[in-house]
């Protein structure tokens, strides 16, 4: 699914459509297990439900439990879901609204499970954006000064796959996977940036802000400068 921004020309008053090849954004924070969560899932499904009417009421197996895997509460349409295990809250948006806005939404999810559940610490803060560039959108992925995870695009082969794990600046780890089927014209990018641990959980929305500050700053790294100015993508050098 491809999200897109529309900017009205002020010379024409034409309508400029500018496509984001944005498939799926996704927060995920981990914490120490708390069995209360199994107890409190009932609960924590009626807060989901507020903010989402149409939700899907998640299907439980026999013998499966949020101790094994996560239970998936979404909307109707697939555009977001909230993950809840014992462990790990997540969310995620398949029709992106927005840095701001996402965040937001995921810290509402994350208060009434704190609220529910008290958390002390996170043992892995994640802020994951799945990347997908179909036909022209191709043309606007760097082919000249690569960073190293996108070195595989310079083969002139069929098919390409590349994982890297390194270190960003702000000291936070990073995984990131290049998919490129020339075949069809495709290229997924997927960026995944962590903090491994997080002693203070107040400060979460501001840990959040830094990790999708390094995933910009990746994507920039990956894109033309004009296709990034296009989409109004700037990134501040880590302090």
């Amino acid at each position: 699914m491809l999200r897109c921004i529309v900017t009205l020309m002020p010379a024409t008053q034409e309508i400029e459509v500018i496509p984001v090849p944005l498939a799926e954004a996704v927060i995920e924070v981990r914490f120490p297990g708390e069995a209360d969560v199994e107890r409190l899932r009932g609960s924590f499904q009626r807060t989901v439900r507020e903010r989402f009417p149409d939700l899907l009421v998640p299907r439980v197996v026999a013998g499966e439990s949020v101790a094994t895997m996560p239970y998936v509460f979404s909307r109707r349409d697939r555009s977001q879901a909230v993950l809840l295990s014992v462990n790990l809250l997540g969310y995620i948006a398949r029709s992106y609204p927005g840095w701001v806005r996402f965040r937001d939404a995921f810290l509402e999810h994350w208060q009434h499970l704190t609220d529910l559940v008290p958390v002390g610490r996170a043992t892995r803060v994640a802020v994951r954006f799945v990347n997908r560039f179909d036909g022209q959108l191709t043309e606007v992925v760097r082919r000249t000064d690569l960073p190293p995870f996108l070195a595989p695009l310079q083969l002139d082969t069929v098919r390409h796959e590349a994982s890297t794990r390194y270190r960003t600046q702000r000291g936070h780890s990073a995984h990131v996977q290049v998919l490129w089927e020339a075949s069809n014209s495709a290229l997924s990018l997927d960026f995944d940036v962590a903090l491994d641990d997080l002693e203070d959980v107040d400060s979460l929305s501001g840990t959040l802000d830094r990790l999708h500050d390094d995933v910009e700053a990746l994507f920039l790294a990956s894109v033309e400068p004009r296709f990034a100015a296009e989409l109004g993508i700037s990134v501040e050098e880590p302090t």
